[in-house]
């Protein structure tokens, strides 16, 4: 009996993965430590490498198809005993959905892809060419968007959510930020570093009725590029100076430009902060991004005119926006946290 590789647990809250690509076909030699397959979750792409070295002799599924951990990917033997793939026909997933809903064999089409395979372009061309061409475009989620859907549908299901808004002026932090020249994220996440050492609770995780206070604050923050989100992690940002977070944060998104982000760059986030305010949002409800309980939204910077001792000045602010899962913290936990934020902010406390 052959060695099967199957879909990995490359994040403690992965539940499942696509499968990118298979660098090896039935029949091919594999050595031990040699890249053989591409997995995408909803924060990274990853390789994984063979434990073993033999040839492949099976492959359960295809490119692209969306697998639960721990369900197999392929087969590698000793010996060269190839067995009948399940797939006899090479299609994309788009591919096999419209045939399945037009009721067409898929061995009567021609695939321009590689290997033959056959693609969605493919399928509506066979079905423009039969008169039987789709009135209405369908266009599938992308890997990656179909594995954020999952997640973001659970977290608004599963979790009850409160989100809660505080006003912060940010005068002293511009100020501060034109002589260091240091990312906006960067205070927000030294900030909740500190503040969260006074705020054990939303630092935690909920499981099974139960909450598990973290040791470590490590947090997160949402990072948008090519329509793909991530979500690398500063780790033990409380023991971090701001120059420190900034230098590290700096570092991980050159690395995500370059699709070198690490599984360990991507683990262990216990909070997380998302920043809309280069898009112009003034503020928002995120979404919690589990296993964590809370995360804090971050907007656009608007002048506000304040008044102080019957005298009215203009000041640039910001909204912040945290959102909290209520079975652990309630409103007044929450309104506590975000007012220490804002205290900590306005008085440009940065050292």
């Amino acid at each position: 009996m052959g060695m099967i590789i199957s879909m990995p647990r490359v994040d403690p809250a992965m539940e499942k993965g696509i499968i990118l690509k298979i660098m090896k076909k039935v029949g091919d030699k594999v050595s031990k430590n040699e890249t053989i397959l591409k997995v995408m979750t909803e924060k990274a792409t990853f390789e994984i490498n063979s434990p073993y070295e033999g040839y492949v002799t099976k492959i359960f599924h295809n490119e692209g198809e969306e697998l639960n951990v721990g369900e197999p990917i392929l087969e590698i033997s000793p010996t060269l005993e190839v067995k009948e793939e399940i797939q006899e026909v090479l299609a994309t997933p788009a591919a096999r959905r419209l045939a399945r809903e037009y009721g067409i064999d898929l061995s009567k089409i021609k695939g321009s892809g590689p290997h033959g395979r056959i693609t969605q372009e493919d399928v509506l061309q066979f079905l423009s060419q039969k008169g039987l061409e789709k009135k209405e475009e369908s266009i599938p989620l992308s890997p990656i968007r179909r594995i954020i859907a999952e997640r973001v549908e659970k977290s608004h299901k599963e979790i009850p959510q409160l989100t809660v808004h505080i006003s912060v002026k940010v005068d002293k932090l511009l100020k501060h930020r034109a002589q260091r020249n240091f990312s906006f994220d960067s205070y927000f996440i030294f900030a909740s570093s500190r503040v969260l050492k006074d705020f054990p609770l939303l630092n935690s995780e909920y499981k099974d009725g139960m909450i598990n206070l973290k040791n470590d604050i490590n947090i997160a923050f949402a990072l948008a590029i090519e329509n793909e989100l991530y979500m690398p992690v500063v780790k033990n940002a409380d023991k971090k100076s701001l120059e420190e977070i900034d230098k590290e944060h700096s570092t991980l998104i050159e690395k995500a430009k370059k699709g070198n982000l690490s599984l360990e760059d991507l683990q262990g986030y216990t909070f997380s902060i998302t920043n809309l305010g280069a898009y112009e949002v003034i503020h928002f409800n995120p979404l919690i991004y589990p296993p964590n309980v809370a995360i804090l939204g971050i907007g656009n910077i608007e002048y506000k005119i304040y008044s102080e001792n019957d005298s009215l000045y203009i000041k640039p602010s910001i909204v912040l926006s945290l959102t909290f899962d209520h079975r652990v913290i309630d409103g007044m936990y929450a309104a506590r946290f975000l007012k220490k934020i804002k205290d900590m902010i306005e008085s440009g406390s940065f050292e």
